[in-house]
């Protein structure tokens, strides 16, 4: 128990020491970058949900492209929206005649940002 304690705070540490080292900034203001990849890090989850800010709810992943947008269209399909097509970085989903479009993005080389428009 204590060599697991110890590898997550050095791997924390390290984390840290690169997003200084490459001052990584958010594309939105309420998270810092450290609390974005400390939550993603931590977690077990494929898309991890960071909030809504700007009237835009972010998401980020550490899985490959593909993995993420299976999960986000298995999300969405759950809210009700129907998935249309894939077209560059755009998921788009159909629901009552309305169009919903979630973009992702590489983001620190080694992250996924997907946000959705509310």
């Amino acid at each position: 128990m204590k060599k697991y304690l110890v590898a997550s705070i050095i791997i924390l540490l390290l984390i840290y020491i690169f997003i200084y080292s490459q001052k990584l900034e958010l594309p939105f203001k309420g998270i810092s970058p450290i609390e974005a990849i400390t939550k993603v890090e931590k977690s077990d989850g494929i898309l991890i949900n960071l909030g809504t800010f700007d009237s835009k709810i972010w998401y980020i992943s550490k899985s490959n492209h593909e993995t993420t947008i299976n999960e986000l269209i298995m999300l969405y399909e759950k809210k009700g929206w129907s998935h249309d097509k894939n077209d560059g970085s755009g998921i788009f989903f159909q629901k009552n005649n309305n169009e919903k479009i979630i973009t992702c993005r590489k983001w620190a080389s080694r992250y996924l940002l997907c946000v959705d428009d509310i």
